[in-house]
Order: C-alpha cells, then structure tokens, then sequence
C-alpha cells in the first residue's frame, strides 16, 4: 500500500498538482515479504471451474493470467490494437520494466479473447464501461477463490492474480521450459546476463511460441481432470 501511495504523490508532483510528495524521505513500514503461493495442478482444476461463475471479462482476465504468464496491469489493459493474429506486443509504456514483450497467443488465449463482447469503440478488451480497463480483479479474484474452496469441498489457501504468474513460471518449470524461454516470455530481461542480452539478438518467438503452447496443453488436460501424457516436456 506504501508504495502504491508514494507512486501516486510522486506522480502529483511531476504532474505539477501538488508541490511536494507527503512520503518524501518516508521509509517502508515494514519489510516487504516475498510471495510464494501458486496453484499447484489439483488447485488449478478447481481455479478454472471456478472461473466458469464469473462472468465476462472477469473469467477471461484470470485465465489470460494464468495461460500468458503476463502482469496483472498488462492484462487487464489490453487493447485490440496490440494483437496481430496470434501475437500480442505490448509497447515498452506498458511494462514494468519499460522493455516491449511479444507474447504468443496459444489457441486457449485466443478462445478467451474471442469470447469477451466488445463494448464501446476504444479498443479495450477487458472492459464492463467501454471507457477504461477493469479495476476490480482482485475483488472477481477473491470470489473465484471462494467458488474453488466450494467445490474442492475445504478450505484453499487464498491466492492474488499475481499468484497465477508464479503459477505459470512454476509450471513452466516443471515441463522442462528452459529458464531462458521463460524469463523472455514475461519480460524478466534483467534476470538474463548482460553480456547475453547484447551478443544474441535472436527474438525466441518460435521458442515462446512452443512454450506457451505446451503450457496451455497442460493446463487444459489438467482442468479436464486428465493426466497431462500429450504434453511433450521441452529441455534445454
């Protein structure tokens, strides 16, 4: 929350609103703690029967989560300008870390974007106004959770959108997606040497391609509560 303030007052301060920001010079409350909650395969075919109660953009929105492994403000302010076929690029102005990504659409990505109604004529897809993105995921994310402990039949330790990208890193990980597929799928440049990052030039997108692919296979076979045999680990 902290820091949620303190880049708002920053920004009204170079926006010229307000003189100087409040937190200046504050320092954190307390320690931030890492996450390390993610959906393991039991839990997550009971997030995508759960995500059946949600109705439009709220079900596609999580699931677009879990299938891109993509952040939860790049998302949810997707627009249909940024999709060319099966390939979503998102502009450095949309990322975290101010680095374009292209993201390949798998045919279970593209099924969720095709089942939102478009409303209004600016472009946004996860959308209930037209004007604007959504804004209360969490809130949808909350009521997702509760529909999983609802069928699973007990109580499921509570997970954030955020949680589905740990999802899909942790799964990647475990079909044998090499680390550097990976990090290149969801912007993690910074975790690439330098060195690397400089000399290889080459885009990966037939690599993220496969990846996103493969994952998306197993994320189907899963929430159709069979074994994941068709999918083919990719070492490396």
């Amino acid at each position: 929350t902290f820091a949620h303030v303190r880049k708002f007052f920053n920004w009204a301060t170079e926006n010229g609103y307000i003189e100087n920001p409040p937190t200046d010079r504050m320092k954190m409350p307390a320690k931030e703690e890492s996450r390390d909650r993610f959906l393991h395969d039991g839990e997550i075919r009971f997030f995508w029967s759960a995500s059946e109660t949600l109705g439009a953009p709220y079900k596609q929105a999580l699931r677009l989560l879990l299938l891109t492994g993509q952040r939860h403000s790049e998302v949810v302010g997707m627009r249909d300008v940024e999709i060319e076929g099966n390939l979503w690029s998102l502009s450095a102005d949309r990322t975290k870390n101010g680095q374009p990504n292209a993201v390949p659409l798998s045919a279970m990505a593209l099924k969720a974007l095709e089942e939102i109604p478009r409303i209004g004529d600016k472009g946004w897809i996860f959308t209930t106004t037209g004007d604007g993105p959504i804004w209360n995921l969490n809130d949808k994310a909350d009521d997702c959770w509760k529909a999983m402990c609802k069928i699973a039949g007990h109580e499921i330790p509570r997970w954030r959108p955020h949680d589905l990208r740990w999802t899909f890193e942790t799964g990647a990980a475990a079909l044998g997606i090499a680390e550097s597929v990976t990090d290149r799928i969801t912007n993690h440049i910074s975790a690439i040497p330098k060195i690397r990052r400089t000399y290889n030039r080459h885009d990966y997108l037939p690599e993220k391609r496969q990846a996103l692919e493969a994952w998306a296979t197993h994320v189907a076979a899963v929430a159709d509560g069979k074994t994941a045999d068709n999918v083919v680990p990719l070492h490396g």
